[in-house]
């Protein structure tokens, strides 16, 4: 196939899915604009801070009052949309209360989009000797905004773009052999703690002590603003206030729409009873073998931090207890610093052919769309994710993952 054609072709069909987004997205402002998304409990927490009333962060009463004021006209609740992040995090939405919940919506996903660039910077693919380049940080962010979970997230306002930007930061830092700021920077991704603190588990496995050092001061410093934002009862009753969730808002812990293994059975009938405990086994075996993977591969090869951390990602989503499609977001970092070249090494086999499956599936927005408003339905995710850790859990253990595009031309057989 003519590359020029290929290229051209793969950039029309991402913008065709830029449009299918946007189209999407236009379509529902209106609602949007009037509280139907998940931002409003990000702005009903700045509000509670606004009002010097941080003890009553997690308060029923004042978040239903409060929504009232600026979302009377949303049809779909008859109580308050809860937030459920940690008082910290409401500190970064303080601000956004002295806009309009209008304005604080369009500030917050503006900022978003932006975001989006330096994170396609970051994700500037491993090859030696290239340079950061204009079009090619382009593709990416085009990529970036063609991406279903991306678009979802701007949807519903929620905050999966900075957990991205945050781990591009932890991976540059483990690149550049600062393990100690990686984990400081993995850290400050606190804030969705069932995603981040599986991968605390992969590099503390490694014995990886500097980085989980830096991990660790983070969350104390975390917890500190935590207690000094909503004090020591609110702050230790956390915890058992998210497990009540589950009783005070069934809506918002609805298992089915997770695209994890956990949202699979729950599809199948199995949910409930031990299968949870068992979900916890297989994510604690995942993860130790993604450890032990990692430190296998890195034995075949010279060290490189892109394929190991790529594998991680995917087994903390695939086996995490509480996950949605907007967190997807995070395989931004497998899908686009994967190095092309890989593509072409012949060893792996009919796993290329299944890895170039999973990557087209991952990646094709209209999907996600018509599974998600036609069928409310996020399970099917499941699987591929399931296949696309198996792929790269092969790149990694034969060190094909650890080494750069020029190495593996070196050995590939030429035409």
């Amino acid at each position: 196939m003519d590359t020029r054609k290929f290229k051209l072709g793969l950039i029309l069909c991402l913008s065709g899915f830029v449009l299918v987004n946007a189209n999407l997205l236009w379509r529902v402002r209106d609602l949007l604009v009037e509280g139907y998304g998940d931002f409003a409990s990000f702005y009903t927490a700045g509000k509670i801070l606004e009002q010097h009333e941080g003890k009553r962060l997690y308060d029923p009463h004042l978040a239903w009052s409060i929504q009232q004021e600026f979302a009377p006209r949303v049809e779909i609740r008859r109580g308050p949309l809860p937030y459920i992040r940690p008082p910290f995090e409401a500190l970064l939405f303080l601000p956004f209360a002295y806009l309009s919940y209008p304005t604080a919506y369009a500030v917050w996903t503006a900022l978003k989009i932006c975001l989006l660039l330096p994170i396609a910077c970051l994700l500037e693919p491993g090859i030696p000797g290239r340079s950061l380049s204009l079009p090619g940080t382009l593709f990416r962010w085009l990529v970036s905004l063609a991406y279903f979970p991306v678009a979802f997230d701007l949807r519903q306002g929620q905050d999966a773009v900075l957990l991205l930007l945050i781990l591009c930061l932890a991976l540059q830092s483990l690149e550049n052999e600062s393990d100690f700021r990686a984990g400081i920077f993995l850290g400050l991704g606190l804030f969705k703690f069932t995603l981040t603190m599986p991968l605390l588990l992969v590099f503390l496995i490694r014995r990886k002590f500097r980085f989980v050092s830096g991990f660790f001061g983070v969350a104390a410093v975390l917890l500190g603003l935590s207690v000094m934002v909503s004090g020591w009862s609110t702050a230790l009753a956390y915890p058992q206030y998210l497990w009540t969730l589950k009783d005070t808002a069934p809506g918002l812990t609805a298992v089915r729409l997770m695209p994890n293994l956990r949202g699979l059975l729950a599809a199948l009938g199995v949910e409930g009873g031990g299968t949870n405990w068992v979900l916890g086994g297989v994510a604690i075996l995942a993860l130790i073998g993604t450890a032990r993977i990692w430190e296998f591969g890195e034995s075949h090869g010279r060290p490189h931090f892109r394929s190991g951390f790529s594998l991680a990602i995917v087994v903390a989503l695939v086996t995490s207890y509480y996950s949605l499609s907007y967190d997807l977001s995070l395989l931004l970092i497998p899908i686009l610093t994967l190095n092309p070249k890989l593509l072409e090494e012949r060893r792996l086999g009919s796993m290329r052919a299944l890895f170039l499956a999973c990557l087209g599936l991952l990646l094709f927005t209209p999907l996600y769309w018509v599974m998600l408003l036609r069928f409310d339905r996020s399970d099917w995710i499941a699987p591929i994710l399931l296949l696309f850790a198996i792929c790269l859990a092969r790149m990694v253990a034969t060190g094909l993952g650890t080494r750069s595009g020029s190495e593996i031309l070196a050995e590939c057989p030429k035409p």
